[in-house]
């Protein structure tokens, strides 16, 4: 029996290192599988973090412009100061100018906006008149000269109907 417990002695530690090597060898391959699911997870929270970078750099990049855009609207109780604003140009640029009506138009697809509307008469000489167009034109407001009607009166006067439209904050 003495020359036959090297023998089992060997066997016994050849399996028992079998079972531990099959035993580290299921256990890494679940480490393996565990660690693949972590890495998927990292990169789709990483995929989600970019996502939302961008999105808050996409949001920050819109409320700038629509700062910038917001600049040309006229405040819903400045409408008063813009057709005093349309007086002073009319009056620097040395023409006449009478207010016939102020009438807001509601826009489709507007919600937070509506539509300005102000018709007025003007005389003066046709340079002035040109230069009330133009100047009226440039002011820094989401406008436009919707309509302009010339015509010739006396001794080198004009006399002009004009529609503006602008746009202002709705209450």
């Amino acid at each position: 029996m003495k020359q036959y417990t090297p023998l089992i002695f060997s066997l016994g530690l050849c399996i028992a290192s079998a079972v531990g090597y099959g035993y580290i060898f299921v256990d890494l391959q679940n480490n393996i599988g565990t660690l693949a699911v972590i890495k998927k997870e990292i990169q789709s929270v990483s995929v989600r973090d970019e996502t939302a970078q961008s999105m808050t750099t996409l949001l920050s990049n819109i409320r700038t412009l629509k700062d910038g855009i917001q600049s040309y609207v006229v405040e819903d109780d400045g409408v008063v100061d813009t057709i005093e604003l349309i007086e002073d140009v009319a009056q620097r640029e040395g023409v006449t100018l009478s207010l016939s009506s102020v009438t807001a138009v509601e826009q489709d697809g507007w919600e937070s906006h509506e539509g300005i509307e102000i018709s007025f008469s003007a005389s003066g000489s046709f340079t002035n008149m040109m230069g009330l167009v133009g100047s009226v034109e440039a002011l820094p407001l989401a406008s436009k000269v919707s309509k302009v009607s010339l015509e010739a009166s006396t001794k080198g006067e004009w006399f002009g109907v004009f529609t503006m439209f602008f746009v202002k904050e709705k209450i």
